[in-house]
C-alpha cells in the first residue's frame, strides 16, 4: 500500500526486523526519519561499523577454530569472507595476498581474523575507543580466553554462521533476521549465539538481554530448523578505552518465551502499521527509549529541536536536510527459514 505525502509516495512496509521494531519502540520520530524518509547522517557512525567488523573477525575465527589449517581450509574460509566483487582477477589477487599473509604469520588464525576485520572495516579512521588497534587487542584476547570452548561447532561451519531466517507473522507481514552463530552446547542442545560489542559488562548489561526480543526471535528460528534448542547466549566483547573484558550470558528458554516473543512482535508491528494509518510520529524526548542520548546523541536530535522540524507536518514539507543522505535500512533478505509461531512451538521443520 502507498500513501501520498508532501515529500512523495510512501510504501507501507511489510517486512520488519528487530532494528526496525526497536527504533519505533525507542522513538517514533527516529523511526520516521530513519525508515520512512530513509535519512542517515552523512558521517557514518563508528560504533555499529566497528561491531560489524568484529562480527566478521569472529566469523573467521570460528571458521578456522580447532582446524588443522590446511591450504584447502584456509582458502575455503577466505573465499567465504571475501567481500563481493564482480572482478574475478581482483578476487583472486586479494585472496592470494591474504593467504600469503596468513601463512607467513606466527599466529595464522589471528592474522586471518584481522584480514576479515580489515575487509569489513575498509580503512575507517575510527575513534579513541573503536579502531583497528582495539580490534587487534580484543580479538587476540578473545582467542586466548576462549581457547577451549564449552560447545561444539557443527559442520559444515558456514551453515551455522550468519544464519538468515524469515518468519511469517500475519497477513502479508514478515519478520527477517540473521543469527550470528548456532552451536551444540550441552546440556542445552543447540544454542543460537548473538555477538555484541559494548562498553559495559556485568549485571546491568545482562538485564538488557532478559527479556531479549532480538534473541528470542533467534531462538525460535533455530528451534524451527534444528532439534533440541533450549537456550540463547549473548557473547559480549567490551570495547572500553582501557578495558577489553569478555562475558557470556546464557539463558534457558521454553515454549512460553516463543509465545511471548510472537505476541510482542505482532503487537509492535501492528503499532507501526497504525502509525502509518494515522501518520503520528511523536518525539520521544529521551523518555523510556532514551534515543536522544543513544550512542552519545541521536543522529536526528538537531532536527527535533529545530523550529523547522518540530511537528511531523513540518517534517513532511521539508526535503531531507543538509548533513544527511538517503540510505534506507534494509532487513536481511535471506529467507533461509520460513515458519510460523505454531511451527516454532511444535519444533516442526
Amino acid at each position: 500500500m502507498e500513501i501520498e505525502r508532501p515529500f512523495g509516495l510512501v510504501v507501507v512496509p511489510d517486512i520488519f526486523d528487530s532494528s526496525i521494531i526497536g527504533d519505533n519502540q525507542s522513538c517514533p520520530r527516529y523511526y520516521y526519519w530513519r525508515h520512512v524518509r530513509g535519512a542517515e547522517i552523512d558521517t557514518p557512525s563508528v560504533a555499529p561499523h566497528f561491531g560489524t567488523s568484529i562480527h566478521s573477525a569472529l566469523q573467521m575465527h570460528y571458521l578456522l577454530h580447532d582446524k588443522s589449517l590446511t591450504v584447502e581450509e584456509i582458502m575455503h574460509a577466505l573465499t567465504i569472507m571475501m567481500p563481493p566483487t564482480r572482478d574475478e582477477k581482483i578476487a583472486y589477487s586479494t585472496i592470494r595476498e591474504a593467504f600469503q599473509e596468513i601463512m607467513n604469520s606466527s599466529e595464522p588464525i589471528h592474522a586471518a581474523c584481522m584480514i576479515a576485520f580489515d575487509w569489513a572495516w575498509q580503512d575507517m579512521e575510527g575513534d579513541a575507543i573503536r579502531n583497528r588497534n582495539t580490534a587487534d587487542v580484543l580479538i587476540n584476547r578473545y582467542r586466548g580466553y576462549y581457547l577451549t570452548e564449552p560447545f561444539t561447532l557443527m559442520e559444515p561451519r558456514e551453515n551455522y554462521l550468519e544464519v538468515g531466517f524469515t518468519y511469517h507473522l500475519f497477513g502479508d507481514i514478515y519478520y527477517f533476521g540473521r543469527i550470528d552463530m548456532v552451536v551444540d552446547w550441552p546440556p542445552y542442545g543447540k544454542v543460537p549465539i548473538d555477538h555484541k560489542t559494548s562498553r559495559n559488562l556485568g549485571k546491568s548489561k545482562f538485564l538488557e538481554f532478559n527479556p531479549f526480543f532480538q534473541g528470542d526471535g533467534y531462538l525460535g528460528a533455530a528451534r524451527h530448523h534444528w532439534d533440541r534448542v533450549g537456550a540463547i547466549c549473548v557473547n559480549v566483547l567490551q570495547t572500553a578505552k582501557t578495558k577489553h573484558g569478555l562475558e557470556r550470558f546464557i539463558e534457558p528458554r521454553t515454549d512460553d518465551h516463543i509465545e511471548a516473543w510472537y505476541s510482542d512482535a505482532v503487537d509492535w508491528v501492528s503499532e507501526i502499521l497504525e502509525r502509518f494509518e494515522k501518520w503520528r510520529w511523536p518525539r520521544d524526548k529521551g523518555g523510556y527509549g532514551g534515543y536522544c542520548t543513544h550512542w552519545g546523541a541521536c543522529q536526528f536530535r538537531s532536527l527535533c529541536v529545530s523550529h523547522d522540524y518540530m511537528t511531523v507536518e513540518q517534517c513532511d514539507r521539508q526535503p531531507i536536510p543538509g548533513g544527511y543522505i538517503e540510505n534506507r535500512w534494509e532487513p536481511w533478505d535471506t529467507g533461509a527459514i520460513t515458519t510460523t509461531v505454531e511451527d516454532l512451538k511444535e519444533g516442526r521443520a
